[in-house]
């Protein structure tokens, strides 16, 4: 029996949940997907059971399948080479810059956490993913353009995502891995930039509804010091700072989530996120570049 399909709040609509294969005109990224109406079944009652006891136990059973939309139990994850490296990788940054880090007790230490880190410089997702225990990040899928490139980056277990196009395969496999309780690095902004979180995609939002990983903001301070590309990278024994954020507490929302939600939640993000690296510059007495 098919369990009728929840319908949304009045004036919201349901957020768009990943389908494979899924494609739009649109260059808006992971905000303007579209994906198919899952169908969550409820359990046939037990012989025996009451009629409000089979309820009770469809209305759970529902409930479940709901939360544990969209499904990511058949997708890959964790990054075995990369856990091994990371160590290694962590120390070789420590040795090149003067890396600090603080306020790093604010990060949990069980359970899935994102990283929602400013982007400044080229240097900053190599160096967050290296000094990130258990943490694998989104990288644009322009370095994929590389085999080589390519390789290596699957290989230490980065996911590629599509900056312009709706990408619910990237959204899936960040799923498996926050439910697996690891630490996703993201960069709302989407690319490098002024680094002070104006602008701020709805990825972050949209993850932490669907898991409940709590966001951690994270303010990176010297990565860069003018110039582009390489010429943009500290040398070597520069100062390189990182802070820590309070991580921002999200409550799962089963399916539907609607995109009022994930909007409301987004906004709330880019606030705190905004004004944390306001407070890490004033601490340090710093600017981001």
């Amino acid at each position: 029996m098919t369990e009728p399909t929840p319908a949304p709040a009045p004036g919201s609509a349901p957020f768009p949940e990943p389908v494979e294969g899924a494609s739009t005109s649109s260059a808006a990224g992971i905000n303007s997907a579209s994906f198919p109406e899952p169908d969550p079944s409820f359990p046939e009652p037990v012989e025996g059971a009451s009629t409000s006891s089979a309820a009770e136990i469809g209305f759970t059973a529902a409930r479940k399948a709901a939360m544990s939309l969209p499904r990511t139990d058949r997708v890959r994850t964790g990054a075995p080479l990369m856990d091994r490296l990371q160590p290694l990788l962590g120390a070789l940054v420590r040795r090149v810059w003067k890396l600090q880090e603080h306020h790093a007790e604010r990060v949990p230490t069980d359970g899935p956490v994102i990283l929602a880190v400013n982007h400044v410089g080229i240097l900053d997702g190599p160096m967050v993913v290296a000094i990130t225990p258990h943490g694998q990040a989104m990288a644009k899928r322009e370095l994929w353009g590389n085999a080589v490139l390519a390789r290596v980056l699957d290989a230490l277990g980065q996911i590629p995502i599509d900056r312009w196009n709706p990408d619910p395969g990237c959204l899936r496999q960040c799923i498996a891995l926050l439910r697996a309780g690891r630490r996703l690095v993201i960069f709302p902004e989407s690319h490098r930039g002024a680094g002070d979180f104006a602008r701020f995609r709805r990825g972050a939002a949209y993850l932490a509804l669907t898991t409940g990983a709590p966001v951690v903001p994270v303010a990176l301070i010297g990565t860069a010091i003018g110039g582009t590309g390489l010429r943009s990278i500290p040398r070597p024994g520069m100062p390189v700072h990182v802070v820590y954020g309070l991580p921002v507490a999200v409550q799962a929302q089963e399916w539907p989530r609607t995109a009022g939600e994930v909007a409301d939640l987004t906004e709330r993000l880019r606030s705190v996120c905004a004004q944390h690296v306001q407070q890490a510059q004033q601490e340090l007495g710093l600017e981001l570049h």
